[in-house]
């Protein structure tokens, strides 16, 4: 498997998965590292779509860790359930379950349900918060939403 990120960039990598030898290559503008690792390593969009499943399953998880590649190299990271809540976004009114995941300098909230009028079966993100040194520095809320 090849991940690509941001072509252009400074933040440009390009990680191969060698799933047989348990190792990652990340590729960027400095030249090739490679990485050895155990059980299991993701992407950061394959993270995204886990957690909604684990969300979806109703299994009342309480946290999860996983190995991620980020930023040219392979980081735990440790996600917590924090309840339900109901917001509002750009789809109206939801009920969703509220994921954090933090460190010293930057947390993430993301509100994982279903959207206003789906099927109970779609779990997506609803709602992301990013802040750096506590302060908000992003956040992208559904506006829009169509199954296929």
């Amino acid at each position: 498997m090849v991940i690509g990120r941001r072509v252009g960039t400074k933040k440009n990598y390009i990680a191969e998965f060698d799933r047989k030898n348990n190792t990652v290559h990340i590729r960027d503008i400095a030249g090739v590292k490679t990485y050895t690792f155990e059980g299991m390593v993701i992407d950061r969009l394959t993270m995204t779509l886990a957690l909604a499943e684990l969300v979806k399953s109703n299994s009342g998880f309480i946290s999860v860790d996983f190995q991620i590649v980020e930023k040219n190299r392979i980081r735990t990271m440790t996600f917590t359930n924090c309840g339900a809540r109901v917001i509002t976004t750009g789809l109206g009114e939801s009920t969703a379950t509220l994921v954090h995941r933090g460190t010293e300098k930057r947390e993430t909230l993301t509100w994982f349900g279903t959207p206003p009028g789906e099927n109970q079966d779609i779990v997506v993100p609803l709602l992301i918060e990013q802040y750096k040194r506590g302060k908000l520095h992003a956040r992208l809320s559904a506006i829009s939403f169509t199954a296929v």
